[in-house]
């Protein structure tokens, strides 16, 4: 069974030009955008005159590089636990088959009688 999701159109500004983007989640959009109005006057605002193709060049290398980044952090943090969670497991079974061990001993002697003391 499929979702039935409302797609609607968002207005929203990017260096002072109006956009209607369409999607699902108004606040997300307006969020997008203002990340990316952001990104572009980092480079618009640096006293630089870029065209604007130069200027959504240069925007889009650097939230590419961002994008980069972020996954190369995502992947050693995933290799770090991955690491992590194994050397746990190693621990882990140790434990039970120490435990498994001295439970078939236990099982073996005689059980004593335990006696109460006043």
């Amino acid at each position: 069974m499929t979702e039935n999701k409302t797609k609607r159109a968002t207005q929203v500004n990017i260096l002072g030009n109006e956009y209607h983007l369409v999607g699902e989640n108004d606040s997300h959009l307006r969020l997008l955008a203002q990340y990316v109005d952001g990104q572009l006057r980092t480079y618009n605002d640096n006293g630089n005159s870029y065209s604007n193709e130069s200027l959504a060049i240069l925007t889009c290398l650097n939230i590419a590089d961002q994008l980069y980044n972020q996954k190369k952090e995502y992947h050693l943090f995933a290799a770090d636990m991955t690491e992590s969670i194994s050397t746990l497991l190693t621990k882990i079974n140790r434990i039970l088959d120490y435990i498994r061990q001295n439970d078939a001993v236990l099982k073996a002697k005689p059980q004593e009688a335990v006696t109460a003391q006043p």
